[in-house]
């Protein structure tokens, strides 16, 4: 039985072929351990599989040529706590970032710590509401490397 790709091997593959883009290596078990105990909470399993392939985009090219810059686990952190809490809400206590846009235009999150909803949602919105564009990690790694609309809020 072929098993199919992984989100991040997916990723992986689709960044191998830009021109431009460094992609740091790979987080490791160990290291999701110490970014899921640093957090708080669990992360799903299509997140976790991108973090065994690559551990965000690496400086001094950390930005992709559509403008989408994939974080570091180091930056990686939950939407409360980040920046003073600057983009809090009722609605964003498990959500955390892993990746922004233009320069942080806006910032993309995903729902950790229940494996039955990993949804990515846009935060930083002029409207100050986290807005869902995909149902797991897995979707939105397939309509970011389609360049779909809807990764665009």
């Amino acid at each position: 039985m072929t098993m199919s790709p992984t989100p991040g091997e997916l990723l992986a593959a689709h960044w191998s072929e830009m021109k431009g883009v460094a992609v740091r290596p790979s987080l490791g078990p160990a290291g999701i351990n110490r970014l899921e105990s640093r957090v708080g909470l669990t992360l799903p399993r299509d997140f976790k599989s991108y973090l065994l392939v690559a551990d965000g985009f690496a400086a001094p090219s950390d930005q992709d040529l559509n403008g989408f810059r994939f974080w570091p686990s180091n930056e990686v952190a939950l939407v409360d706590a980040f920046d003073g809490g600057r983009f809090a809400s009722a609605d964003t206590a498990t959500l955390l970032l892993f990746a922004d846009y233009l320069g942080w235009s806006w910032a993309y999150a995903i729902k950790v710590g229940s494996e039955g909803n990993s949804s990515v949602h846009i935060v930083g919105t002029v409207d100050g509401c986290p807005h869902r564009v995909a149902d797991s990690f897995a979707e939105f790694a397939e309509l970011y490397m389609t360049d779909d609309a809807r990764i665009y809020g």
